[in-house]
């Protein structure tokens, strides 16, 4: 199994988090054969978001947008993205769907550093975690493995089990998917 974190500024933090990584630029993803992608946070341009989205409409695995790559997939959805005053919080998200990436969580303790938010987020995306100031910290494709959180896993909270989570339902989703294919 190999992980490829797409590097948007911060990979390096969010790969060292997770074994079975591999460090790639957005311009390099079709480089390397993943189980899944972890578009990492970092500073917001319209390149990368349009390298980020080549990578979300081009792969069946699973993908996880963190920070900046959270409002990346936001963006593919026909998601507002809202620049709002630079933000750098705790905050605690209110669980109001199950999700394979809050097994056993009853809330989640997040670590925040933003300057976008998602607005006007459709019905193909559930809402899984909100806080007072976002209605949407955490969001799910309805029916693709394809995932988004509002925070800074490596600035501690619940990350790391947000992160183990996901790497989980990416080995479930690799040996049954797999199967499902070869039948």
């Amino acid at each position: 199994m190999i992980i490829a974190v797409v590097d948007n500024g911060n990979g390096s933090k969010i790969a060292s988090m997770i074994p079975f990584t591999k460090l790639i630029k957005p311009k390099d993803f079709n480089k390397v054969k993943a189980s899944a992608y972890i578009l990492s946070d970092g500073p917001y341009s319209k390149v990368a978001q349009e390298a980020n989205s080549k990578i979300i409409e081009s792969t069946e695995v699973p993908i996880l947008g963190i920070g900046i790559g959270y409002i990346y997939v936001g963006s593919m959805y026909d998601c507002k993205i809202k620049e709002v005053k630079k933000t750098k919080k705790r905050n605690v998200f209110r669980i109001m769907h199950n999700s394979p990436l809050l097994v056993d969580m009853r809330r989640v303790d997040a670590f925040q550093e933003y300057t976008h938010v998602l607005e006007n987020v459709p019905e193909d995306l559930l809402l899984i975690a909100a806080s007072p100031e976002c209605k949407h910290e955490i969001i799910q494709d309805m029916v693709q493995p394809i995932f988004g959180i509002h925070m800074n896993p490596e600035l501690g909270g619940d990350g790391k089990l947000i992160l183990n989570n996901f790497l989980r339902f990416v080995e479930v989703f690799e040996k049954y998917h797999k199967k499902k294919q070869a039948e």
